[in-house]
């Protein structure tokens, strides 16, 4: 009877451990429902819920690709390879929506010199998600060209109404710094030295890029200091302004220590958002706002839960089954 006993919970942990390990594996189940999908319908427009699915258990309990752990991401990369091809299809697709996509799944696959293709395409895409991740992806892999770099600081120097402006230039304004484009810091400075009488409001974006060029921007510490020195002076100053340079002068002179645990990093890309229609945003746009590439979609349940679960209804059934024959 002991055996039995042992034999019934044997096959319950077994079985625990086989829909926890479905359960914890939600890109590989998306990956071949995506499949499935395109096996049925290889003519027909991409299924974008089942696209957004996918995307949602890649970003969902996972910091961005470039930060991520050796394993994790050798793990992540094995799980969307068998989508290479439709990765390529999306990123070439008319489809502005399609393109958005194929530049996540490009993002997340083992990087070659037909990907960095993509995605370099794709980063000049007139669709600012997709441009803004497919930047993320290069810049945060550092696979960017010197020619991408120069190309964004040329677009800073765009003279033309703000309705007008390219989407390149929309990337350039508020993320040269967190891209880590040095070469547009002399652009940044120029920017700032309008505000150098005392009078002229600061441009607390342009301060934001100085400040996430880190120690590499330390020839604007003299500008930086001179300008909070006469906000501070002038009493009257606004207080998220002087904050904000306050700030960029620890940052900058590497005077600040940034908490134990929080790795550095781009802010997260335009990959943790839902593919929205956006037009390009004018000079003064603010800086993107770090935010965690993690999905809106609960946490999958426990897999230990599965498994004292099945293990108690194993219990239940047998003991029902020896008080039968008692």
């Amino acid at each position: 009877m002991k055996r039995l006993i042992f034999a019934a919970i044997g096959v319950a942990c077994v079985f625990a451990v086989a829909q926890s390990n479905l359960v914890g594996d939600p890109v590989s189940s998306e990956v071949t429902k995506l499949l499935d999908s395109r096996s049925s319908a290889a003519e027909q427009p991409f299924d974008l819920e089942r696209l957004k699915a996918l995307h949602h258990a890649l970003a969902g309990g996972r910091p961005n690709v470039w930060i991520m752990p050796p394993e994790m991401l050798r793990s992540t990369q094995e799980s969307v390879e068998p989508l290479r091809d439709i990765a390529k299809q999306l990123a070439e697709s008319p489809a502005s929506a399609e393109r958005y996509y194929g530049a996540v799944l490009n993002s997340y696959l083992k990087q070659t010199d037909g990907t960095k293709s993509l995605l370099l395409k794709l980063a000049h895409d007139d669709r600012a998600e997709t441009a803004g991740t497919a930047m993320d992806a290069l810049f945060g892999l550092k696979i960017e060209t010197p020619e991408l770099r120069q190309e964004l600081v040329a677009a800073m120097q765009e003279d033309k109404a703000p309705r007008e402006h390219s989407t390149l230039y929309s990337m350039a304004v508020t993320n040269v710094g967190r891209w880590g484009v040095i070469e547009a810091l002399p652009i940044l400075l120029k920017q700032l030295e309008s505000s150098s009488d005392g009078t002229t409001p600061v441009d607390r974006d342009v301060v934001r890029q100085i400040k996430a060029l880190g120690t590499n921007a330390a020839s604007a510490l003299p500008l930086l200091r001179r300008l909070a020195e006469k906000r501070r002076a002038a009493g009257d100053a606004d207080f998220k302004e002087l904050e904000d340079l306050e700030h960029a002068v620890l940052v900058v002179s590497g005077e600040y220590k940034a908490p134990q645990g929080f790795p550095s990093q781009l802010p997260p890309s335009p990959q943790a958002l839902p593919p929205t229609v956006q037009p390009p945003a004018p000079k003064k746009a603010p800086e993107a706002k770090p935010t965690s590439t993690t999905s809106e979609e609960p946490a999958s349940t426990t897999p230990w839960a599965i498994i004292v679960v099945l293990i108690v209804a194993a219990l239940g059934l047998l003991w029902l089954l020896l008080k039968r024959r008692s």
